[in-house]
């Protein structure tokens, strides 16, 4: 059988969260574990700086000719309305190619995405060429609608187009028993087309024996120069910054100026610059609240042996990977 896997979710925006590392690395479980199927890796050329490091992580478990690139018309993203008869034009030419590849399966390792980037996803669009499966991580803005979408109709309209591409898998991979149930009480699934596969952390977060130089390197390379607490997340509104930093302004002071508090994720300068102000606003110092962008894996893994504490304020989940690593 051949199975084809459209790699994107490490490729996109979401490949420096969650999504893409679980993308990644249920991409390798699959190929490391293969019993006789051919797997083959698709790969979106709009995202050229992705190529090389996904073709280095599969260096030795899947031959090179097993990698193929896909090209469009760029830019795609849907945020920008100029850009909607592009994306029309490269989702054709995406569903065309993978066709091309005569799959027994497809499967779609992250569907919701494209309205920031140029991330290319459809499901049947030009007909069914093959059975399709999706890995389903959740349906947070569909379930806290007047707190995603409401107030943006361009995401709003992205976000339902996608949904109506999901009801046209034939099987759902879903990451957590609670996003299974998400599928099947509010889309309506038949419970025989998901199965709960469930994720967890790579194996390189783990305890470990943190050297005296590296104690004080990192950290102090980010600004963390006291015992920190820290948030893994990406800025969305769901994971709740605001609520955690007006709670953290409500310790004692004293308490307050012996340790910090790091946010670590890919936040862009206005996002920064929100949560500096809220910061400001809720009496924090300048210093109290550390915000660190994204950094690699084997630097957040000496992070999170070296924090004092891990906190996770997020009020919606389908997995919550984080919480796992730490």
């Amino acid at each position: 059988m051949r199975i084809v896997i459209d790699l994107q979710g490490a490729q996109s925006a979401s490949g420096q969260r969650g999504i893409g590392r679980y993308s990644l690395n249920f991409a390798q479980a699959l190929t490391r574990n293969n019993t006789g199927h051919e797997i083959v890796i698709a790969l979106n050329a709009l995202f050229p700086e992705t190529i090389r490091p996904i073709r280095a992580a599969f260096e030795g478990v899947l031959p090179a000719e097993n990698i193929v690139v896909w090209d469009a018309p760029g830019p795609v993203a849907a945020i920008d309305p100029a850009s909607a008869g592009r994306q029309a034009v490269a989702e054709r030419i995406r569903e065309a190619f993978l066709a091309s590849l005569n799959p027994d399966v497809l499967h779609v390792s992250s569907l919701f995405e494209g309205f920031v980037d140029d991330a290319v996803t459809s499901i049947g669009r030009q007909g069914a060429a093959c059975r399709v499966s999706a890995t389903l991580y959740d349906l947070i803005p569909l379930l806290n609608q007047d707190q995603i979408i409401k107030d943006n109709p361009a995401y709003a309209a992205h976000y339902f187009r996608k949904l109506e591409d999901l009801k046209r898998a034939d099987l759902l991979l879903a990451i957590s028993g609670s996003a299974a149930s998400e599928a099947m009480d509010h889309l309506g699934w038949d419970p025989a087309k998901i199965v709960a596969v469930g994720t967890g952390a790579d194996g390189r977060f783990q305890r470990s024996d943190i050297g005296a130089e590296a104690r004080l390197a990192l950290p102090g390379r980010l600004g963390l120069r006291r015992p920190f607490f820290m948030y893994v997340s990406a800025p969305d509104a769901h994971k709740n910054h605001r609520r955690l930093i007006e709670a953290y302004a409500g310790l004692p002071a004293p308490v307050r100026q012996a340790h910090q508090l790091a946010f670590i994720g890919h936040f862009q300068p206005r996002e920064r610059e929100a949560f500096a102000r809220h910061a400001a606003g809720c009496g924090l110092a300048a210093d109290e609240l550390v915000m660190i962008g994204g950094v690699a894996d084997d630097d957040l893994n000496t992070l999170y042996n070296l924090a004092k504490g891990f906190v996770m304020p997020s009020w919606h989940e389908g997995f919550g990977l984080p919480a796992v690593e730490a």
